[in-house]
């Protein structure tokens, strides 16, 4: 009967137990292959998600890149056409260029044949530019003595002027020595061209001058024998500066202003002697433009008042023995007047002789 009957619930409670233990292990393991799979699951997700944009960001490159290569095809046929026509060029332009270099072969010897017409053209410019200078100088030569014998009313057929314009000289006399003085003085200063005046007496022909035409004071200056070499270089400075027009001198001028202008010399009186008048004269025989001698003097007058101021030796020797026999001379001044008297003399005679001994030292005047 127990056998029958025999209670083996404890043991199959047991075994549920052990089967339930087993049911929880299986479905922990579940649970965690569930967890795994679902991780996994989650992972390729993530993977899938990746290359879901990957496949996005390869379908726009792609794009791109197909984009880029249609561009880049379109680039290489239009390259591809100009350089087919850029051959066709090159060809062409080397056609030329071989048509260019006989051409420049040819204007060589063009250029070889001109360089020899241009030097014989060259030489004839040179050759006409020294005629034209030679004309233009003549001109101007021409219109400055036609304006001279213009104004000093002297007729190209009167026998003045030394040489004739037709001679080449840069030097010309004019001689008018029988000519109105002061009408033909007024007359080169209305020139207003550089002028020398050589006259005895400065003082007086310049105060003369300046009295009857005050407008030339500033444009007219005075030399005299006695001025230092230095003088000499300013006033000829300012003459050819054309500060001045006229010099008033009774000195010589070892050289003469270079003036691109006439230069004037007239001597107003007659020179003391040969010597004098050509070293007035040889100066301008130097000079690079034209000069005019005027001859003006008054022969007649001129050697009257040489004769007055320049006496005779014996006059002098005469004068000078008279003079040292007056009693007191030699230690003390005299009076002038007491000179004339004693001496029965006119002051016009006594000045001169007096200012001669004074000039080489013989005697010494009081002012």
């Amino acid at each position: 009967m127990d056998e029958l009957f025999y209670d083996d619930t404890p043991e199959r409670l047991k075994e549920s137990v052990e089967k339930l233990e087993n049911i929880q292990l299986e479905k922990q393991e579940l649970e965690n292959e569930k967890k795994e799979l679902s991780d996994e699951f989650n992972k390729i997700k993530t993977q899938l998600n990746g290359l879901e944009s990957m496949k996005k960001k390869l379908e726009g490159d792609l794009g791109s890149k197909n984009k880029e290569i249609i561009e880049k095809n379109i680039k290489i046929k239009t390259t591809t056409t100009q350089l087919l026509k850029s051959k066709e060029r090159l060809k062409k332009t080397s056609v030329e260029k071989n048509e260019a270099k006989e051409r420049i072969e040819t204007l060589e010897e063009q250029l070889d044949c001109m360089e020899s017409t241009n030097k014989e053209i060259k030489s004839l410019m040179n050759q006409l530019s020294t005629k034209t200078d030679e004309l233009n100088k003549n001109k101007i030569i021409t219109d400055s003595l036609s304006t001279l014998l213009t104004i000093t009313n002297i007729n190209r057929s009167d026998n003045t002027i030394f040489p004739e314009n037709n001679n080449g000289s840069s030097v010309r006399m004019i001689d008018r020595r029988r000519t109105d003085r002061k009408n033909y003085l007024f007359s080169l200063l209305k020139m207003k061209q550089p002028s020398i005046y050589y006259v005895n007496d400065v003082d007086k022909i310049y105060q003369y001058l300046t009295n009857e035409i005050p407008e030339i004071t500033d444009t007219i200056e005075t030399h005299k024998n006695s001025n230092t070499e230095d003088d000499e270089k300013e006033i000829l400075g300012r003459l050819q500066q054309r500060e001045i027009n006229t010099i008033v001198s009774d000195g010589i001028f070892s050289l003469l202003p270079q003036n691109d202008i006439n230069l004037h010399i007239v001597f107003c009186n007659l020179s003391l002697n040969l010597d004098i008048f050509l070293n007035r004269c040889q100066p301008a025989f130097l000079l690079q433009n034209h000069c005019f001698i005027h001859l003006i003097y008054d022969s007649n007058a001129d050697l009257k008042y040489i004769k007055n101021n320049y006496p005779d030796k014996d006059k002098f020797v005469e004068f000078y023995k008279d003079l040292t026999e007056i009693q007191g001379i030699n230690t003390r001044f005299i009076p002038t007047e007491s000179i004339l008297s004693r001496l029965r003399m006119e002051k016009d005679i006594l000045e001169p002789l007096c200012n001669i001994f004074q000039d080489i030292g013989m005697i010494q005047k009081k002012w």
